[in-house]
């Protein structure tokens, strides 16, 4: 790839396709609709029940908003996956949660072929039906799509987290294939419990992330699968930034209370990380963490809480430019 800050490739973006609404509409997802919010310029509301999922902007749908978006920050490539609401607004029945999460996937395909190849969809990956037709679905998706990445939640429903040993079969399809996992987390994750409303996407996401990624690194998932590729959101949460705290494991004699072999500081340098850090200070300290190869460029749009110039937020660190393209691209 280009040297260049305008060849730079966002690893975390949203979308809600367009095609998907269209289908909607058309009457190709039994039990969910599509209406217009008079009350919010016509914007689209999804539902199903008494559920609402909306209004929906054109920043969540419109591909030339998206394109100009980033042909502002000099972004060449985006990797797109769902808005991870559209599988937790509605709670999809067993029969229902994966031609849903099919609907979506495809219509996600179709927008990035429509893009002229910037945008690459990351699809996501239902458990609803267990590991093995999740697994399947994987491995359909990477022959069918060739993603960049799948997506999955760190607590999709029916499961305590990514991380249950029920989904072992899936990772282990996963590693097998070589294929990253972008790791998000829900807005209804088990934080919710103790997290005020208001903070619940600031501070509970970044603590279900964490929870998540560390029981797996305690199962020892990380070691037994060492092809597996992670690619953590939101700068990692809270982990690289306590790693000595975690190592602390080791020097108070209960590494061996968990499958690991090796200091939690160690699995910590061989996941992946976006940027959506957010500030230069935070960036600057997780790339000497866990270094400049690890981390990659994100921007969490079109969401306000994300970074409105991922570029700009890494041209201000003080990291060598070798590290910044290594980040960009």
């Amino acid at each position: 790839m280009a040297s260049s800050a305008n060849s730079a490739i966002d690893v975390h973006a949203h979308l809600v396709p367009p095609g998907l609404l269209d289908a909607v509409r058309g009457g190709a997802v039994p039990g969910v609709s599509v209406a217009d919010d008079p009350a919010d310029a016509g914007r689209p509301v999804l539902t199903a029940g008494a559920d609402r999922l909306g209004p929906i902007g054109p920043e969540m749908t419109d591909l030339a908003v998206r394109l100009g978006w980033m042909d502002e920050r000099s972004i060449a490539e985006q990797w797109v996956s769902p808005w991870l609401d559209l599988f937790t607004w509605h709670r999809f029945g067993p029969a229902e949660a994966r031609p849903w999460a099919a609907a979506v996937n495809q219509a996600l395909a179709d927008a990035a072929r429509g893009s002229g190849g910037r945008l690459r969809p990351v699809p996501f990956v239902d458990v609803s039906a267990g590991a093995g037709p999740a697994a399947d679905d994987v491995t359909a998706l990477a022959g069918e799509l060739a993603p960049p990445a799948v997506l999955l939640s760190t607590h999709p429903a029916g499961v305590a987290s990514v991380a249950d040993a029920s989904l072992g079969p899936l990772w282990d399809r996963i590693a097998g294939l070589g294929l990253p996992v972008l790791l998000h987390p829900p807005g209804n994750g088990p934080s919710q419990a103790f997290t005020p409303p208001v903070l619940q996407n600031v501070a509970g996401r970044i603590t279900d992330t964490s929870a998540a990624v560390l029981q797996m690194m305690a199962d020892g998932r990380f070691e037994r699968l060492p092809g597996l590729r992670v690619i953590v959101v939101h700068g990692g949460g809270f982990l690289p930034y306590q790693a000595f705290r975690l190592d602390g494991l080791v020097r108070a004699g209960l590494l061996a209370r968990t499958a690991m072999t090796a200091p939690p500081s160690a699995a910590l340098r061989r996941l992946f990380y976006d940027t959506v850090a957010l500030d230069p200070l935070s960036l600057e300290f997780l790339v000497r963490r866990v270094g400049a190869s690890q981390v990659l460029l994100g921007s969490d749009v079109p969401f306000p809480i994300g970074d409105p110039d991922p570029v700009g937020t890494l041209r201000a660190t003080p990291l060598d430019e070798t590290a910044q393209q290594k980040i960009l691209s």
